[in-house]
């Protein structure tokens, strides 16, 4: 086995335990240290509650770590399809750890937290996840992508706050709520032109009819 497999293999591995152990274990207890009203909280609402804490840890990590090598991954920015993806492919697996780790916590409560929509959701972005981990193209735009997750956070935490009934006006729900929507903004509506120009602009090159041979099983 390559030692990219086993790097990919064990981060995917690493990750998925991680949120496990996440949403189990470490979320109660830290809940409940750092907020009172957690304990308050009804069986059902603790379920969605640390499945947000889990969310948020992953997007915190990938979004950072993700916005780092959007910046500075020399590989990837000099050649987006098919540059060095050794870093870009520890994101993205530790990202399919989460999605994965996250279909088993919505399945074993899918009567609190379950909805079709999200295993839509998590199925498709693995399916594109496993395509990049697997042939090693496309890894810049798979981890501009990653991007969106920077909103998370603060979505995750205007639930928090609802949860907490914390009066909707309070200054702390005020400054989420434009936190969430600039970033929000930022992040998953103004970065699409951008993305679609640079599709259009590598459209017919050398690099881009590889990727279209590697798709059509022909190369």
């Amino acid at each position: 086995m390559e030692a990219s497999t086993t790097l990919t293999i064990g981060t995917v591995c690493s990750s998925f335990f991680t949120f496990q152990i996440l949403f189990h274990f470490v979320s109660y207890r830290f809940s409940a240290k750092v907020s009172s009203g957690f304990n308050n909280l009804g069986i059902e609402k603790k379920i969605e509650w640390n499945s947000r804490v889990v969310s948020t840890c992953h997007s915190l990590l990938v979004g950072i770590f993700g916005l780092y090598l959007f910046l500075f991954d020399e590989a990837t920015i000099a050649d987006p399809l098919w540059g060095d993806p050794t870093l870009v492919n520890v994101n993205i697996a530790t990202a399919s750890g989460y999605l994965i780790s996250d279909l088993l916590i919505i399945i074993l409560n899918w009567n609190v937290i379950g909805d079709k929509f999200f295993i839509i959701h998590h199925c498709t972005a693995l399916s594109a996840y496993y395509f990049v981990l697997v042939n090693g193209v496309l890894a810049y735009i798979a981890n501009f992508r990653l991007l969106a997750e920077l909103s998370s956070p603060f979505v995750n935490q205007r639930w928090f706050f609802e949860a907490l009934k914390y009066p909707k006006f309070s200054k702390a729900n005020v400054i989420n709520g434009i936190l969430m929507t600039v970033v929000f903004f930022i992040v998953r509506i103004v970065s699409i032109p951008p993305l679609y120009f640079f599709m259009y602009s590598v459209y017919g090159t050398e690099p881009y009819m590889r990727n279209e041979c590697l798709l059509k099983n022909a190369c």
